[in-house]
């Protein structure tokens, strides 16, 4: 019997070669999405994603349909672009916002993250929050809705941010990721830490009055 040490390493190679794939896949797409653009056609195939939906399932366990279904539903919202839902919190304390940054980024944003299917705004925040901070927290009354769109990686995103008032349980900075960092930023200073959307930043001192 292998160990776990063993069966580990095997998922590991798996995934290496999932990986592989899936930029295979992208860099396709992404060839096939400027095809369609050039001749005017719609990103979008709702018959073949179905198509490729039927073939997934039919070769997938039942019991791991449910995952193979959401996998290839979150490629497709990939390939053909959608408008991202996130929660944002606003969280203050003497003068500070706390503010959140990828390692070496120059630019910061609220801490928060996506919304996932199911859930509230408030409750994706918390969500958040606890696992990126790992801290418990509470999120308060809606106090804005802010559209954005921006190119990453040379591909265009676009998203709804719901921002909350945030009220953190411990006052930590502590990034419990290992690729974002956490910071309190003075109110005056949010020009300086490139706050993003910039929209953002009259909204957040708005909250500290």
């Amino acid at each position: 019997m292998e160990t776990i040490h063993e069966l580990e390493q095997a998922i590991d190679r798996i995934d290496d070669r999932l990986i592989d794939v899936l930029n295979e896949r992208f860099a396709l797409a992404a060839q096939l999405a400027e095809a369609k653009r050039r001749q005017g056609l719609p990103l979008a195939d709702a018959e073949r994603e179905r198509r490729t939906f039927d073939r997934a399932l039919a070769a997938t366990p039942a019991a791991e349909r449910d995952t193979v279904y959401g996998v290839y539903e979150k490629i497709f919202a990939g390939s053909r672009g959608v408008i991202e839902t996130i929660a944002r919190g606003i969280a203050i304390k003497d003068g500070q916002v706390l503010l959140c940054r990828g390692k070496g980024a120059k630019s910061s944003y609220l801490p928060g993250g996506h919304i996932e299917f199911g859930e509230s705004g408030q409750t994706a925040l918390v969500r958040e929050v606890r696992e990126e901070l790992g801290v418990g927290s509470t999120a308060g009354a809606l106090v804005g809705c802010i559209e954005n769109a921006f190119d990453q990686h040379g591909k265009r995103h676009c998203e709804i941010n719901l921002i909350y008032r945030l009220d953190l349980e411990e006052m930590s900075a502590e990034s419990q990721e290992d690729w974002i960092s956490f910071e309190w930023c003075p109110l005056k200073d949010l020009d300086r830490a490139n706050l993003l959307p910039v929209t953002l930043r009259e909204l957040v001192r708005a909250q500290a009055e």
